[in-house]
């Protein structure tokens, strides 16, 4: 028992030395002004009163969700409200409009009820190819709001329907995800810093 758990550690070892290679390696190639550009569409959103709209599915829509916390943090902090949603945290509206209308219906949806000029969305998904994602982002171009996409693989249809787009241009999911993250705490850091230097155009103070 004892070498087949030191076997399986040498493996599990093997694989986070191999991630952590490819990590270095895609974080080397990040063009960093998209990520300013990212967090500077967050940023102005949240300062103008607006809303922040994120989705995803499965891996996607935990960080979706996981940005949506992060910024409400960070502006909670500092005394500032934050208007950032994630569409995939509902599962009663999730599943009742995937069962009354179709599961690739349930983003834009809930845009259609919720969204209103000068808004944000934010599509994260691996492939590139999520109908609901494309669905909400043709959507949202048709109304004029602002789109920004964290996408991986080839960027599929999503890397040109988004204003602003951080590809991962990788095909193993688990990577992608991990990358996604990295770089929605990069956006995240980045909208912190934005927010310390101008609080005077940060969006209205809590009472």
């Amino acid at each position: 028992m004892a070498t087949v758990f030191a076997r399986e550690a040498k493996r599990i070892s093997d694989d986070l030395a191999a991630e952590l290679k490819l990590l270095i390696g895609i974080l080397s190639e990040v063009q960093c002004d998209e990520i300013v550009s990212a967090a500077d569409a967050v940023f102005q959103t949240v300062r103008r009163d607006k809303t922040v709209f994120l989705m995803g599915n499965g891996g996607s829509a935990s960080t979706a969700e996981h940005l949506s916390n992060d910024l409400m943090r960070i502006f909670l902090n500092a005394g500032r409200q934050c208007k950032a949603r994630c569409l995939a945290s509902n599962i009663s509206i999730m599943t009742a409009l995937a069962n009354d209308f179709n599961y690739s219906a349930l983003f834009r949806k809930q845009l259609e009820l919720e969204a209103s000029p000068g808004d944000l969305i934010i599509a994260i998904s691996v492939s590139g190819k999520s109908q609901n994602c494309l669905e909400a982002l043709r959507y949202a171009n048709s109304m004029g709001y602002k789109t920004l996409g964290l996408l991986g693989s080839d960027g599929g249809i999503c890397k040109h329907m988004c204003e602003i787009s951080l590809h991962v241009p990788n095909d193993d999911f688990m990577l992608v995800e991990n990358m996604h993250l990295i770089l929605c705490h990069a956006i995240a850091r980045a909208v912190e810093r934005l927010l310390r230097q101008s609080p005077q155009e940060a969006s209205t103070a809590l009472n």
